[in-house]
């Protein structure tokens, strides 16, 4: 196809994390563009906003990952005028065509002003790209442009799907930060009373680990999590391992992606609405490894067989109890996991994206 239209030109201003995901594009593609790393302290600059507009003017086409961030991101995106073809990826989840917007809170007014600015790019983009089903249905209430769904990751490689017998416990991992308004923890905590009292030989089978942080030092809700995490090791022979670090490098976080046997997510639903992304379902994707997931919480349909769900504290205790104790049941759901994550291939979405792409930037 390219060579065919081996005059297009992309360009690319994009930061160093979201392109280390830029493989699923045919590396033909990926020939023909030019990319423009920021760091994050660029982010925060109008200037550089107005400068990345100026250079859109001699450009094909510019992708802009999401509209996120901070009170100052938000107003900085007024001076993001692209002059050429425009594809956005709808990281709020079509929450502006809502009406609402819970990623930023400062009163009426404030709200009512991102929301415009966002419903602006949203109006002026050319093409929408969507990490969820359920919220591309929700804009195409909305929009009459061409939508897309692309996955927030593909399928990187399998975790080993059998029971690694050097490995003498089980591993459920919880993934994302220890945030008030993203996770529930009451559930979980209640679960481990309910496994242990019925269970207490699981404390030297099973490891809990949270792969997340409270980000900042004076994340009150993150620290009292802590201090519970400590007080339940203390209990329950440090079934939990935590870190109370602000930051997990990057080795650390994959070695414990890689020896985890199931996700764990103890996401709050009120955040996590009409399928809005997750680390967790991003790792069970990346990496084929079964899900553990609350009632209510939307995701990919492909995920099903290698999900299971929980709806109370008893619920969610039985599930790990079962995993836990029937070892044949893990090595199935996880050989489905990776059965699953196969559906998310790089060849897949590759050429949805690629079509997606050359439609627009051939479009008169």
């Amino acid at each position: 196809m390219l060579k065919k239209y081996n005059n297009v030109y992309l360009k690319l201003f994009i930061s160093e994390k979201i392109y280390s995901n830029l493989k699923i594009l045919d590396s033909n593609l990926l020939n023909n563009i030019d990319v423009f790393i920021y760091s994050n302290s660029m982010f925060y600059s109008f200037f550089d906003k107005i400068r990345i507009s100026i250079k859109t003017k001699k450009l094909d086409g510019i992708i802009i990952n999401s509209l996120i961030g901070g009170r100052r991101d938000y107003f900085s995106f007024l001076f993001i005028r692209p002059k050429c073809k425009y594809f956005l990826i709808d990281a709020n989840g079509g929450k502006p065509f809502l009406g609402r917007n819970n990623e930023i809170k400062g009163g009426l007014f404030l709200e009512y002003l991102i929301r415009k600015i966002l419903l602006w790019h949203l109006n002026s983009a050319d093409r929408i790209i969507y990490q969820s089903r359920d919220e591309l249905r929700i804009a195409e209430k909305y929009s009459k442009k061409k939508l897309l769904f692309l996955p927030f990751t593909y399928y990187l490689g399998p975790i080993d799907t059998q029971i690694n017998v050097e490995k003498k416990k089980i591993v459920f991992t919880v993934t994302g930060g220890i945030e008030k308004k993203r996770k529930d923890y009451d559930i979980f905590f209640q679960a481990l009373d309910i496994l242990f009292k019925r269970y207490p030989n699981l404390t030297e089978e099973i490891k809990i680990v949270f792969l997340g942080t409270i980000k900042t030092e004076d994340n009150k809700y993150g620290l009292s999590i802590i201090e519970k995490v400590k007080m339940y090791n203390k209990v329950y022979n440090g079934v939990i391992e935590f870190f109370e670090e602000l930051f997990i490098h990057e080795n650390i976080y994959r070695e414990k992606i890689h020896n985890t046997d199931v996700i764990l997510s103890t996401i709050n639903l009120d955040y996590y609405s009409n399928g809005k992304g997750t680390s967790g379902v991003t790792e069970c994707v990346a990496h084929g490894i079964p899900f553990l997931y609350p009632k209510g919480f939307k995701f990919h349909a492909e995920l099903n067989s290698s999900s299971l769900m929980y709806d109370s504290a008893i619920t969610l205790a039985k599930q790990i109890a079962n995993l836990s104790l029937d070892k044949n049941s893990l090595i199935k759901i996880k050989s489905y996991a990776k059965q699953n994550s196969n559906k998310f291939s790089i060849e897949e979405y590759g050429k949805l994206l690629n079509d997606f792409i050359m439609d627009a930037l051939l479009e008169k």
